[in-house]
């Protein structure tokens, strides 16, 4: 069982590292100026990656969980098989957040709680319900059904597919190397008329990620070299995202956000993707997801 588990734990670092680049990518100047964009960036390697998609509904898939929840790596095995069954169409976060996440010496001591995961975990109640659970679209909000366990996520994801998409999001990301700076432009565009008002949220998300996680599918139940994958690391506009259109919003109407972020040394800038979502503010129901690596 344990071989099986590293093996299945290596796949899916292997997927996630092996992610179609799309064109066009293009080398860009750096910026000039003061402040982060600043001298320090002149002599930088910069990439610029833009996502080209079909213009397709999807879905967000949010895994709320902890390395101390020896339950919750079968919901990362969830996430991944319905990755791998549903390949462009689902965008996966796992939210470290709650009891199961707070640091635990001597063996638990990375801290992968985030401000925005900690917020919404709260929010929703997610953690207090128990893990593993999580979200799909954040769907059910009003009726209190939001809290999905994660045999269910399967179910919910393909109801979610079957519905024709309501916006579309294009993502482009320029990172600038020696100084780690991303600049990310978003343009959201609806494909049906809607009345609300939408937020959009763009986060940063991590994978390949290699510690300590407890998982009583094995014994010892302490598992040293865990694979973890799409750790929220934290957003680029806040927990809630901006508001970008409210009342009555006509088809073909656009919006477009520009945002820039230092990155930390602590994250592998390889390994990390944007991921942006439009929301009604009222509902919490997710309209449509995208991601993007943020480099090549």
């Amino acid at each position: 069982m344990k071989k099986l588990f590293y093996l299945l734990a290596a796949s899916v670092l292997t997927i996630q590292g092996c992610d179609k680049i799309e064109m066009p990518y293009r080398q860009v100047e750096a910026p000039t100026g003061g402040g982060n964009g600043g001298s320090a960036c002149l002599d930088s390697t910069v990439v610029e990656e833009t996502s080209v998609v079909a213009k397709v509904r999807k879905v967000l898939l949010e895994d709320y969980t902890g390395h101390t929840c020896g339950n919750c790596p079968k919901a990362a095995v969830k996430l991944h098989d319905i990755l791998v069954a549903n390949p462009d169409k689902v965008v996966g976060i796992a939210i470290h957040a709650g009891s199961f996440a707070q640091i635990s010496s001597p063996k638990y001591t990375t801290d992968f709680q985030s401000t925005e995961g900690t917020a919404w975990d709260a929010f929703f109640g997610i953690s207090s319900a128990g893990n593993p659970n999580g979200m799909v679209n954040r769907i059910d909000k009003p009726t209190g059904q939001h809290i999905k366990y994660h045999d269910n996520w399967a179910a919910a994801v393909s109801l979610a597919l079957a519905i024709a998409p309501d916006a579309h999001l294009h993502i482009r990301n320029t990172y600038f190397k020696d100084c780690r700076i991303l600049k990310t432009h978003i343009n959201n565009e609806y494909l049906t008329a809607q009345n609300g008002i939408y937020n959009l949220s763009v986060v940063i998300v991590e994978n390949g990620i290699i510690d300590y996680q407890k998982d009583y599918s094995i014994f010892p139940d302490a598992v040293p070299d865990y694979v973890f994958n799409h750790i929220l690391r934290g957003s680029m506009n806040g927990t809630w995202g901006d508001e970008i259109a409210s009342g009555s919003i006509v088809v073909g109407a656009t919006q477009t956000k520009d945002y820039q972020l230092t990155l930390p040394p602590t994250w592998i800038v390889g390994n990390c993707k944007v991921v942006a979502f439009v929301y009604n503010a009222t509902t919490y129901e997710v309209i449509q997801a995208e991601e993007l690596k943020i480099v090549p």
